[in-house]
Formats: C-alpha cells, sequence, structure tokens
C-alpha cells in the first residue's frame, strides 16, 4: 500500500498556531531525534510529499499533532 502523502498547509497551519518559525521547529526534531532535520520549507510547500518515515512521529510532536494529521487523506476527512 502506497502511503498518503504530506498535507503541507497543515504543517504550516500547526508550526504558525504554536509561533514557531520553520528554524525552531527543525531545531526541536532534531534534537527529538539526535540528527539534523531540514527542508520544513519544502515540506510545507508540498515539494517534499513523502519524507523519511522517522521524521513524522517527531514533527508530530513538535507541532502537537498526531502523525496520521499530517496527511491530505485526514486532511479530507476532516472537511
Amino acid at each position: 500500500m502506497k502511503r498518503p502523502p504530506l498535507n503541507g498547509e497543515v504543517i504550516r497551519e500547526a508550526r504558525l498556531r504554536k509561533g514557531m518559525t520553520q528554524e525552531e521547529v527543525q531545531d526541536e526534531c532534531g534534537r527529538l531525534l539526535g540528527r539534523p532535520v531540514y527542508n520544513l520549507s519544502r515540506m510545507e510547500n508540498g515539494e517534499i510529499r513523502w519524507p523519511t518515515p522517522r521524521i513524522l512521529p517527531a514533527l508530530a510532536g513538535v507541532l502537537d499533532l498526531k502523525v496520521g494529521d499530517l496527511f491530505a487523506e485526514a486532511a479530507k476527512e476532516a472537511a
């Protein structure tokens, strides 16, 4: 089964709701994972739709979301 694509708009809205910059989110994710995380801008803009799966729990945690909330299908179901 193919993974659903990320929903960049959900990521951006959650980041802004928390009052964080892209760099702050990347730094927090990197701290949780023990290695740098880059390309949040590209995720938000839809250029990266399928990032490495291991960053998803960190990204969701930093943004106070569930992992499933990060995907396009979750946004469709909520509408």
